[in-house]
């Protein structure tokens, strides 16, 4: 499981032990706001070692957790097949009328298509 931890002091320097070595953990601030800083690890030893510290709850916190399992295909949706996702684009502004500054990546898409209940089956997705 992948967690993100969020300090509101600015960059934040912590020193945790896994297994009995010492480590040392940084919040980094996103260049945006300087009061916030995060850090994110997928290490389940340095998640309890960070979750154990005196300053969790105090001076970082938990901000989100991501699970790692993958997503199932959705079965409800409609299969159409194309060739490429430019074909993808054409198709969603022709049958629903999807403006087409929405479409601009794989990704968009993948997504308005699912919103719709549909998910294309690409035949050449070298550009995905």
């Amino acid at each position: 499981m992948l967690k993100t931890y969020k300090s509101n002091q600015g960059k934040l320097y912590v020193l945790v032990y896994i297994k009995g070595k010492p480590r040392r953990i940084i919040f980094e601030t996103n260049g945006q706001n300087f009061a916030e800083a995060f850090y994110t690890t997928k290490d389940k030893e340095e998640q309890n070692a960070l979750e154990k510290l005196s300053s969790f709850g105090k001076k970082f916190v938990l901000y989100k957790s991501y699970d790692n399992k993958a997503e199932e295909p959705d079965t409800d949706l409609t299969q159409v097949d194309v060739l490429n996702w430019q074909e993808a684009s054409g198709y969603l502004q022709e049958k629903y009328s999807i403006d087409g500054r929405k479409l601009r990546s794989p990704y968009n898409i993948r997504m308005e298509g699912k919103n719709v209940g549909i998910a294309f089956s690409v035949k050449n997705s070298s550009n995905d």
